[in-house]
């Protein structure tokens, strides 16, 4: 049950506040009722805005708009916030206050946002034009560039006109480094060895090594020539801009040498590689340092180091002098074997004359210093030998007459005999020559012979 305190605050709420409120809520509701009917009955405002240059985009009150010239023709009566955006111009920005039903136009001035432009050519002093305009030489720095495309125009006399586009968007530097490219070309030379001469289309051009510079395009016979070289020639063809570098290794002109000796037949060595026997008549060979050796059998060896030059022709004598001792042996018949210590020293040669039984000389160069030796030998004959006591430079002579041997090798028959001995000869017709005993030759005529046959050992 409630108390009797709770019941008088019920009877209070219930007969005094909550009518009083009701009729509050009442009269606000048609304040604001009668608010919203004169609004409606207030005109807007208008505003006419354009700029200078125009197509700026305009923003109201952080509602975007088209670029001017425009015209805001539903404007609330009071301040506005208007911004002015335009690439290549600083935002623009004004506050208007607009009065009840009011007419206004703004004309804004844009300022322009100049671009930062640093130019390098290399090489410097290229003319600068841009957009039609003379700028001066580079290197260049151009401050005063409106934001957007732009043409560069670069000239320098010698080198071919380059045009370069540019789009800066901000205030940001900008930098525009390039090469220009000559309208001639440069060719540089090198030698090895150097301080050649160089001839170009017949014309000296000093020595390597060397740049030749603003050279028209083209072809070009090129000669490098140097005393003692081969000349170097190429043919060149050059383009505009091009830097060529050619190296040129000179080739040596050989020079001649020839070489004798006494006594001569010596051999000959050139670096240890064999180059014949002497004489030896202008043989190339390349300039510089060489060792040269001569030998021949029984002299002592020869060797010297020689300088030849480029171009040069020289003449080398090789005087050799002997180490051992000579001998000329000569025998009847021909066809002997000599050896000498028991090694082989070579064989008797046969006379052009065949009717002489003695042979031509057997020469002998190698006997060392001492006592030697000498047999000589030949089928069907005697051996002989004998013996020399050689010293350096001594030359012996000697002839020897070899005992020939009776040994029957040929059989004869006839009607009546049969011959043995040594067959000497069968002439033409038949008649054989032979020697029956030692010294004693006998012919038996062909008519005679029934048969006849070598005798088999």
């Amino acid at each position: 049950m409630k108390s009797f305190r709770q019941k008088e605050i019920t009877h209070h709420l219930n007969t005094r506040l909550f009518p009083a409120i009701a009729r509050s809520g009442l009269v606000l509701l048609c304040l604001l009722t009668q608010l919203s009917m004169a609004r409606k009955q207030i005109p807007p405002c208008q505003l006419q805005i354009s700029s200078i240059p125009p197509g700026a985009t305009v923003i109201c009150d952080e509602s975007v708009y088209d670029s001017t010239p425009l015209t805001l023709s539903s404007l609330a009566t009071g301040e506005h916030l208007i911004t002015l955006k335009k690439r290549g111009y600083n935002d623009a920005q004004l506050t208007i206050n607009l009065e009840v039903s009011q007419k206004s136009a703004i004309d804004v001035p844009l300022e322009t946002i100049n671009a930062l432009l640093l130019i390098h050519t290399k090489p410097q002093g290229a003319n600068v034009v841009i957009d039609g305009s003379d700028r001066g030489q580079t290197p260049l720095l151009v401050t005063e560039l409106p934001i957007g495309k732009h043409l560069i125009h670069l000239s320098l006399p010698g080198y071919i006109e380059k045009e370069i586009e540019i789009n800066p968007s901000d205030r940001t530097p900008t930098l525009v480094q390039t090469e220009l490219i000559s309208e001639s070309a440069s060719l540089t030379l090198i030698s090895d060895p150097p301080q050649a001469k160089v001839i170009l289309n017949g014309i000296d051009k000093g020595t390597t090594p060397c740049t030749l510079q603003r050279i028209l395009q083209g072809s070009y016979d090129l000669e490098i020539q140097l005393s003692g070289y081969k000349p170097f020639k190429r043919t060149l063809k050059l383009s505009s801009g091009q830097n060529e570098t050619l190296s040129a290794a000179l080739e040596p002109v050989l020079g001649k040498l020839s070489v004798v000796s006494i006594p001569p037949k010596a051999r000959i060595y050139i670096d240890n590689q064999f180059s014949g026997e002497t004489p030896i008549t202008q043989q190339e060979i390349t300039p510089g340092t060489h060792r040269i050796r001569a030998e021949i059998t029984g002299y002592e060896i020869l060797a010297r180091t020689i300088e030849l030059g480029n171009e040069e022709n020289k003449v080398e004598e090789f005087r050799l002098e002997r180490n051992a001792a000579s001998i000329q042996i000569t025998t009847e018949p021909a066809g002997v074997t000599i050896t000498i210590d028991g090694k082989d020293a070579g064989i008797t040669e046969k006379s052009t004359n065949d009717a002489d039984s003695v042979s031509l000389p057997l020469s002998i160069d190698t006997l060392s210093p001492g006592k030697h030796k000498i047999m000589l030998s030949k089928k069907s004959y005697f051996s002989d030998d004998f013996s020399v006591n050689a010293e350096i430079g001594e030359a012996f002579t000697k002839h020897i007459k070899l005992k020939r041997q009776f040994i029957p090798n040929y059989e004869v028959q006839t009607g009546s005999e049969t011959y043995k001995g040594m067959l000497v000869s069968i002439d033409p017709n038949g008649d054989v020559k032979l020697e029956i005993k030692a010294g004693i030759i006998k012919t038996i005529p062909s008519g005679q012979v029934k048969s006849s046959k070598p005798i088999v050992p």
